[in-house]
């Protein structure tokens, strides 16, 4: 850990790792395992309709960095509280921060004006939108200024694919246009 590819904050580069230290430290804290903070702290106060569940490592522990299982319209329960400002279960001020995010050139190929931060990627620095993506498709699209939230259940062939990406952002995109006609 003691080698570096480049200073600290220099470039962004997403590490599927750091959610796994982040659930962690918040068992660490609490006392308790991911599941039930997940299910006390937000699945319950959210009105889910079905249990959630996580995939766990050999060891018993739940996967953080991608092993989160729900129902689409629970998913979607989770992008509308997000929408909501945190619907006095996440803290409003939480969740503006999250969509201020550091905004560089090239972010990444799919989200080129795009930026991370508090586990959300932020789809660029004027709509603002914040996602929640994960491999082989998935994502919860929240964007305050059309007031819609779009969940996208997938299975792509390839742990990811930028183009299917940029196509699923096209997609979202026009689905809000037509809405708002």
């Amino acid at each position: 850990l003691k080698d570096t590819i480049r200073p600290h904050g220099a470039q962004f580069e997403y590490r599927s790792i750091e959610t796994d230290v982040l659930a962690f430290i918040m068992e660490r804290v609490t006392g308790k395992r991911l599941p039930q903070v997940v299910s006390e702290e937000l699945w319950q106060k959210l009105g889910a309709d079905e249990s959630a569940c996580f995939t766990v490592d050999s060891a018993g522990y739940a996967v953080a960095d991608g092993g989160f299982n729900a129902t689409l319209r629970d998913y979607g329960r989770f992008g509308q509280l997000i929408l909501d400002n945190g619907g006095g279960v996440v803290p409003a001020g939480w969740v503006e921060a999250t969509r201020n995010g550091r905004h560089g050139p090239d972010f990444s190929p799919s989200l080129p004006e795009g930026s991370y931060r508090n586990q959300f990627w932020i789809e660029d620095p004027r709509s603002r939108a914040l996602m929640c993506r994960g491999v082989f498709g998935q994502m919860i699209h929240i964007d305050w200024n059309t007031g819609m939230v779009v969940v996208k259940l997938s299975t792509w062939p390839d742990f990811a694919n930028g183009a299917y990406s940029i196509a699923t952002l096209k997609a979202v995109h026009a689905i809000a246009a037509t809405a708002l006609r």
